[in-house]
């Protein structure tokens, strides 16, 4: 089972006992300090905050005065971040010196001068920071990696502008009569329903060239810009090729009214009663 091995270097007595107090009751975490003022077999002392969390949940008085002192909680929270970054810091020149007195002896060290100390802890405090940045880069990358955006959508009017070699060659395919008939007709709509109407009826396609001559010259297809003219399908399905040309009556540019037959009845009967009593009133 994996242990958590908590250490350090230039603590002092106080504090070691401290931070022993708090983390040797915790399973699977272990003290060890190098510096030989708290032997690691030794019985721990519990710390005033340990003994304070044992006997209750008594605040702290020196945070409450720190807070106190401070103006606030907010000030108490910036303080102590400002605390953390220092001992960040302070903990990189420890670890720093300590690979320093691993690395050489004291005869080697006494041989070192101060500028020489300080270029080797300035590097190494490089090297510690380069370090830091790739395992927060590592994190960061792998968080992403869980939480990536899915692909956008392809633009369909790209994908329409750029017609796959299959659509090519399935325009190819369709029936010479179709595309004669699909040529010539005005309105352009629903070419793949207007595809299987043909394919289901096969017009013959010199008629329905023949009705599209006369029937696009017809005032409902001329009104309004063809915003009358059917759509191809439609055309089809009604057999709209079977249809006749429309010839108006002989009288229909005379200034004569169009009445049906009933008016015409009507209008004749009246007619005769008038002509009656024109003829009694002669008479008379």
């Amino acid at each position: 089972m994996r242990q958590v091995l908590v250490s350090g270097v230039g603590i002092p007595p106080q504090r070691q006992q401290q931070i022993h107090g708090v983390l040797d009751r915790l399973p699977h975490v272990v003290v060890r300090f190098d510096d030989p003022a708290f032997p690691a077999g030794a019985t721990p002392v519990q710390s005033e905050p340990a003994a304070r969390d044992a006997a209750g949940p008594e605040k702290s008085t020196y945070p409450a005065r720190i807070e106190e002192r401070l103006g606030g909680r907010p000030q108490f929270e910036r303080f102590s971040s400002s605390v953390l970054d220092w001992t960040e810091s302070a903990m990189t020149r420890a670890y720093a010196l300590r690979r320093l007195a691993q690395q050489f002896s004291a005869a080697a060290e006494n041989q070192m001068s101060a500028d020489d100390r300080r270029e080797y802890l300035r590097q190494k405090q490089a090297e510690f920071r380069k370090r830091k940045h790739a395992v927060n880069t590592d994190i960061q990358k792998s968080t992403e990696s869980t939480h990536t955006d899915p692909a956008p959508d392809p633009d369909p009017t790209t994908e329409r502008s750029k017609p796959s070699r299959a659509s090519r060659s399935a325009v190819d395919e369709l029936p010479p009569t179709f595309l004669e008939f699909w040529r010539n007709y005005p309105k352009k709509k629903a070419k793949g329903h207007a595809l299987k109407a043909w394919s289901k009826l096969s017009p013959p396609i010199d008629r329905v060239l023949a009705a599209l001559e006369w029937q696009r010259n017809q005032p409902d297809w001329t009104r309004d810009l063809g915003q009358y003219i059917p759509h191809p399908a439609t055309w089809l399905n009604s057999r709209s090729w079977e249809d006749e040309p429309f010839h108006p009556p002989a009288h229909a540019n005379s200034n004569e009214p169009i009445l049906s037959d009933k008016n015409r009845q009507t209008l004749t009967a009246v007619q005769r009663v008038i002509a009656r009593r024109r003829a009694a009133q002669e008479a008379q």
